[in-house]
């Protein structure tokens, strides 16, 4: 393409200004400083255009709003957008190029003029690209004059040639660069907190100038054999330097602390909270040294002064576990950590990089602080434990993880169906799913048995939550909403109610599909709109707050998960208590599956005309499009397996929406204050079993018992009611070896709290001596 002069260029301005407006605004490119600020101020004569400069898009020295300048520069009337190009070089080529794509695309309502420098090739191949951008682009001049070296300083008196002031001021003179302006030099200097890393894929030359540090370590050699300029500020590097001009490093020391031996007053100086202060305190420890070795240590790993505390927090990671004297350290640090005030900063990083110590990592924590559970729950994903390992560290580290993890039995009134099978099979596929929450692992058999369960089906036989509700009679209790509240929990809540307690009667219904809110809310026209509402426990499952699978992969959110449900429960114990209500349920829309995130899979033969909703779980449909492992009701294709529609959005944290057995699973639980008077004893809790006899036992009550139960060792055993109903038989055919026994008491699925112990013993052959 050809290249104008100025005055040929200016008359293509003024045409394209003065005509109807093409649509497309009209690009200026050159390589000529002069030539671009002649332009520049020829056309500053016709008061009728706005200049927009992206130099003024610069707060405060900070880095330009080219976004907001770009858009300015297409508003109503005639517009002439200078330095863009500038700005996006201090960016990188990628920055610059995404700008010039749109401008040589971009359409206008009137007339926008842009002025660049230096994109000439760029803007040449896009015309070979398309011949209409010849009208669009015009090239000013054919010299080139060289790209300026930028200087990033951070102290003005450092500065060589001429200083510009943050990165406005930088960009104002390159906007306004003449080839006068660079005559003597095409170094520029830039003061700014910003490091030269910050524009290290810049187009111009962007380099770091010399700093304090720089000079300390020349004017002193053996700071830079100890220390490194990233270990300060170049404020605190200045300072340093300037109080280096009186005295020598020994003497300000001394001066400052008042003291020979630096680690009398580490006390005093963590809490003083003054930067200078402690970091000339932990420059001097790695420069001089102590006659502490712990210290030094200490000192000797960290690269800033607000480090220093975070060594008494790390410390402990110098000492394996099996040493002889982890013990004592251990036990020091939890009493160092208690005098001090805690820091919870600390304490993540500290579980961040407790990661050093591979799987022994889990044993340097505590449950001290909600991080190092956090940490205990991530470890517990990256390493398999034995079974005595993971319960210490369960009833050590995590004991609110612990109660959820207890395994929940089904038995048929709880899924209110005659079928065995089915509950049994449902205490089974919840103890595993728990497990592979907790462990972030999907067993290939637990998958098969999810697709298996994807076509069977088989909650479509449990009742209904409206149904359920009504059995339950609940209209006249105190209705509690949990959002997104599984079945998952059920283990969680009945050990609670125990400890707070309450009895709690459970059953276990099945939501509408697809499990989404907008279509299970049928309780609202049950309740009549008085529902106490809990949504935290959903929000998190979405990932409201700071959880993200993407982020993080390990399931820390089930502490908050069991948080939220433990704060329902402590709210019901508190009304029943002080005779507010005298009964509550808690009932949910649908549950969430965690194993469908972590599957990560996305199933490319499934392709709707309609993008997957809720994280791919279910997509608007409309007829059954036949597709395995879905079901499709209320005009959604739902998903029963662990997939997720081709385009869903993956899930942060929990999915739901589809029909795997933790979303369309529902928990019912109606929660009443254990009677006072309420007293349950085994009359026969020593059981002499023989070979061939049944191992039968009696339950007493002392108040007249409807359907007593006996949970013991994960089965349900139902008794037969006798004399004044205060009595009841249980046979216990399989339960024969020498050993004791834990019975859980259930009165009609009412999980009643109260746990007794029996014993069997062999009973002795009896020989008749003849005396």
């Amino acid at each position: 393409m050809r290249s104008l002069d100025v005055a040929e260029c200016i008359n293509e301005v003024a045409s394209y200004c003065n005509n109807v407006s093409t649509g497309f605004p009209l690009i200026v490119d050159t390589e000529d400083y002069d030539l671009f600020h002649e332009l520049i101020s020829r056309l500053r004569i016709d008061v009728a255009k706005k200049f927009i400069y992206v130099s003024n898009y610069c707060k405060d020295g900070s880095i330009p709003d080219v976004e907001r300048a770009y858009n300015n520069a297409f508003s109503d009337g005639v517009h002439v957008l200078v330095g863009l190009s500038q700005a996006c070089m201090l960016h990188s080529q990628i920055f610059l190029e995404e700008y010039l794509d749109r401008a040589v695309n971009e359409t206008c309502r009137e007339h926008t003029v842009i002025l660049l420098m230096h994109c000439r090739d760029y803007l040449h191949q896009k015309c070979k690209q398309d011949i209409r951008l010849k009208r669009r682009i015009i090239f000013l001049g054919n010299s080139c004059n060289p790209l300026p070296q930028i200087i990033i300083e951070r102290n003005a008196n450092y500065a060589k040639g001429k200083l510009y002031d943050g990165v406005g001021e930088l960009l104002s003179a390159l906007e306004q660069m003449t080839n006068e302006s660079i005559k003597d030099s095409l170094t520029m200097s830039m003061v700014t907190t910003y490091s030269a890393a910050l524009f290290r894929r810049a187009v111009y030359s962007v380099n770091q100038g010399p700093g304090s540090f720089d000079i300390i370590c020349k004017k002193f050699p053996a700071f830079s054999s100890c220390v490194v300029e990233e270990n300060g500020t170049e404020l605190q590097w200045q300072w340093l330097k300037c109080k280096l001009e009186e005295n020598n490093f020994g003497k300000i020391v001394a001066e400052e602390f008042k003291v020979l031996d630096l680690e009398i007053c580490i006390g005093d100086v963590l809490q003083s909270n003054d930067e200078y202060t402690l970091w000339l305190y932990w420059l001097a420890i790695k420069v001089m040294g102590t006659d502490n070795s712990y210290l030094n240590i200490a000192a000797s790993d960290i690269k800033n002064q607000l480090d220093l505390e975070r060594s008494l927090y790390f410390s402990i990671l110098s000492i394996d576990v099996d040493d002889s004297n982890f013990r004592q350290y251990y036990e020091e640090r939890k009493k160092l950590l208690e005098k001090i005030k805690d820091n919870p900063k600390l304490s993540s990083q500290f579980c961040n990089e407790v990661g050093q110590k591979g799987r022994k990592a889990i044993f340097y924590l505590t449950n001290r602080t909600h991080d190092e559970q956090i940490c205990s729950m991530k470890w517990l994903s990256y390493y398999e434990y034995s079974r005595k390992e993971f319960n210490y560290i369960l009833e050590t580290n995590l004991p609110q993880v612990n109660l959820y993890m207890d395994t929940y039995v089904f038995n048929e009134g709880i899924i209110q169906i005659d079928d065995a099978g089915l509950a049994g099979m449902l205490t089974d596929y919840f103890s595993e799913y728990k497990k592979q929450k907790i462990s972030n692992k999907i067993t290939d058999d637990f998958l098969l048995e999810v697709n298996d369960i994807a076509e069977k089906r088989p909650y479509n036989r449990i009742l209904t939550r409206l149904a359920t509700l009504k059995n339950l009679q609940c209209r006249d209790a105190m209705p509690y909403f949990v959002d997104a509240l599984g079945v998952e929990y059920l283990s969680y809540i009945k050990n609670k109610c125990k400890e707070y307690g309450l009895i709690a009667e459970i059953r276990v219904a099945h939501c509408d599909l697809p499990s989404i809110t907008s279509l299970n809310k049928d309780f609202d026209d049950f309740f009549q709109n008085t529902c106490r509402v809990t949504k935290d426990l959903d929000e998190i499952k979405h990932g409201v707050n700071y959880y993200d699978y993407e982020k993080v992969k390990q399931p820390i959110h089930l502490l908050d998960e069991l948080a939220v449900i433990d704060e329902v429960l402590k709210d019901i114990r508190v009304k029943l208590s002080q005779g507010v209500i005298k009964r509550a349920v808690v009932f949910s829309d649908h549950g969430a599956s965690r194993l469908a995130v972590i599957n990560e899979t996305e199933n490319a033969t499934i392709e709707l005309e309609e993008k997957g909703r809720h994280s791919g779980r279910c997509c608007p449909a409309d007829s059954d499009p036949q597709i395995p492992f879905a079901t499709y009701e209320n005009g959604y294709a739902v998903l029963a397996n662990y997939e997720r529609f081709k385009g869903g959005h993956k899930a942060e944290v929990e999915v739901h929406g589809g029909a795997s057995l933790e979303e369309v699973l529902v928990p019912i639980i109606a929660i009443t204050t254990k009677p006072n008077r309420l007293t349950y004893v085994f009359e026969n809790d020593v059981i002499e079993h023989k070979h061939n006899e049944k191992t039968k036992i009696i339950l007493f009550c002392n108040m007249p018992m409807h359907k007593p139960q006996l949970r013991i060792k994960n089965k349900f055993y139902v008794g037969r009611l006798t004399v004044d109903n205060k009595h009841a038989e249980f046979d216990l055919d399989d339960i024969k070896r020498k050993n004791r026994y834990t019975a859980e008491i259930y009165e009609d699925n009412k999980a009643t709290g109260i746990e007794l112990e029996f014993e069997i013993k062999k009973k002795t052959h009896e020989v008749d001596l003849g005396f």
